[in-house]
């Protein structure tokens, strides 16, 4: 945390809050299934038992089984386990979306609210790691940095961090989890088939 502050010298106020729901948390513009937006608006992140399932039909006539929880979205597709390879009638693309979790922590300003220096040192950190991943050699120094950023995240739902933020945290995981959804939803529409995501890369 000092690394984060700069300083020793602070006063630490944990942010409260004595129920998080939904409709509180995610962002306005998601455009995705209306009965599971409805339900993730509705839950109380901070109190509530959190395991929701949710099923897209694909244009192959497969269907991706997703699963939410407070981590993360886990989906994959009803054919599995099966082996996927590219051919003359689909090419096979594996794509991660680089320091997911930071960047919508960072595009949509979910910092812990008591710690207002955190911002603009974990900011610095990320660009770091994107730019040190461009170079193999710079390899070890990227992981470290990633681990960081990973694990500072996480701190936002540890009861005994000094960084915890509820509100802060599962903004960050409900948000992706939903927008991971409608990329998802988006893709089927163009006749791209997916067979498996991970807000967990």
């Amino acid at each position: 945390i000092e690394q984060i502050t700069g300083s020793k010298d602070y006063l630490y106020k944990e942010s409260r809050y004595r129920n998080i729901y939904g409709k509180d948390i995610l962002l306005p513009n998601l455009k995705v299934n209306k009965k599971l937006l409805d339900t993730f608006k509705s839950i109380d992140f901070k109190n509530d038992p959190f395991h929701i399932k949710h099923n897209i039909k694909q244009p192959d006539g497969s269907t991706l089984v997703c699963t939410y929880a407070k981590g993360g979205l886990h989906a994959v597709s009803s054919k599995f386990p099966t082996v996927y390879e590219s051919d003359n009638n689909y090419i096979l693309y594996d794509i991660d979306g680089a320091s997911y979790y930071p960047t919508l922590k960072i595009v949509n300003d979910f910092f812990p609210s008591h710690i207002p220096e955190y911002k603009p040192k974990y900011v610095q950190y990320k660009d770091d790691r994107v730019k040190l991943k461009k170079d193999p050699a710079m390899k070890a120094e990227a992981d470290k940095l990633k681990l960081m950023l990973n694990a500072t995240y996480g701190e936002l739902l540890n009861e005994d961090s000094i960084l915890r933020d509820y509100k802060a945290g599962y903004s960050i995981t409900t948000n992706g989890q939903l927008i991971l959804t409608e990329i998802i939803e988006d893709l089927n529409k163009v006749g791209v088939i997916v067979w498996y995501a991970n807000t967990d890369g």
